[in-house]
């Protein structure tokens, strides 16, 4: 199994609940010299959510720190049967929600607490999302 494998269920998750996803999109999103697996956001209420997908327990918690700067709620995408390393148990502390995904289904084990990001850099994730709808729309 690879990363690349759980992102279209995780994606379709919050399709259903109307987000706008990206998935891995080099062209579109790097913060810090670093783009999340997943990027869903909704526009409505100006939300956006930030998932890191994972299928081995190591994790970079600099690197979920950095997505908390830029999104309303961060998650960690893991395979069902894994089990919470130390460093996934200090995000949860941090606040970062988990989600596990088992066959074609996620299951939200712990939700994420609202971040606090930083307005600029919020506000450039919400406009470059505009702009790229925006471009889509026009085609």
């Amino acid at each position: 199994m690879l990363e690349k494998d759980l992102y279209p269920i995780v994606a379709e998750y919050f399709r259903k609940k109307g987000y706008i996803v990206f998935v891995d999109d080099y062209r579109f999103f790097s913060y810090f010299g670093r783009r999340p697996d997943i990027l869903a956001v909704d526009m409505h209420r100006e939300e956006i959510i930030v998932v890191e997908v994972k299928i081995r327990p190591r994790i970079s918690l600099k690197q979920l720190y950095r997505y908390m700067l830029m999104s309303d709620y961060t998650y960690l995408a893991i395979p069902f049967s894994m089990p919470l390393s130390d460093e996934m148990i200090k995000a949860m502390q941090w606040g970062v929600g988990i989600m596990r995904v088992h066959d074609d289904r996620v299951v939200i084990t712990k939700e994420a607490r609202r971040n606090e990001p930083l307005d600029i850099l919020k506000d450039a994730v919400l406009y470059r999302v505009r702009m790229m709808t925006r471009s889509l729309a026009e085609k």
